[in-house]
């Protein structure tokens, strides 16, 4: 098991794009947070906190990350029948692809989906930040889940803040999306041991 939670590190931030360094964008080691230091962080960068979401405990935090879902910053996108629709070719490829899928929501139900993950796979692992489940609405054209840290430093303004204000700009047009703030942030409330923190939090 310690194997497994070790594997869940920084390095996973830059698996997709090796050229972003953490000087350049602020980048921190992860650390201990909570529900509202995460929540102060966001609306001190003046965005709205009323669909945000947390994995439920460390165990599904594991999961995510050996799924590979824990590309950060990163969005994840899902057609109105709950199919995974991947906007990259690879797991390998820069998350920069996703502004122009983003300019193309219309046309997600046309896309070619991926199996291996569905909205109901993602939502098991999930919670919203008042402790509720998440309500999935099947009136939706479009559901997407932006992961964000509060550790990925400048580059959640650049990547993970701004795909927001492109999706209110579909949602101008008449899309009806949906859309989710991920903290993948590590979490008190986990109630974590001394050496599984160790384990994530290390340089």
């Amino acid at each position: 098991m310690k194997k497994t939670l070790i594997l869940i590190s920084f390095v996973a931030f830059l698996a997709s794009c090796k050229s972003v360094t953490k000087t350049l964008y602020g980048v921190k080691n992860p650390k201990i947070e909570s529900i509202a230091s995460t929540q102060k962080y966001l609306v001190k960068k003046g965005i709205d906190t009323t669909n945000t979401i947390i994995f439920k405990d460390l165990m599904s935090f594991a999961i995510a990350s050996n799924t590979d879902l824990l590309a950060i910053p990163d969005a994840m996108f899902f057609n109105s029948n709950g199919e995974f629709v991947p906007y990259k070719e690879s797991a390998e490829s820069c998350n920069a692809d996703v502004d122009s899928f983003l300019s193309d929501l219309k046309s997600i139900n046309n896309k070619e989906t991926n199996s291996s993950l569905t909205l109901n796979k993602l939502n098991s692992l999930l919670k919203h930040t008042n402790g509720k489940p998440l309500q999935i609405n099947r009136d939706q054209e479009v559901y997407v889940f932006i992961t964000w840290s509060k550790y990925a430093g400048r580059i959640n303004k650049i990547k993970a803040f701004a795909w927001i204000d492109l999706i209110e700009k579909a949602k101008e047009e008449n899309l009806k999306v949906k859309y989710y703030l991920v903290n993948c942030d590590l979490q008190e409330s986990w109630e974590m041991t001394d050496e599984q923190i160790e384990g994530l939090t290390e340089s």
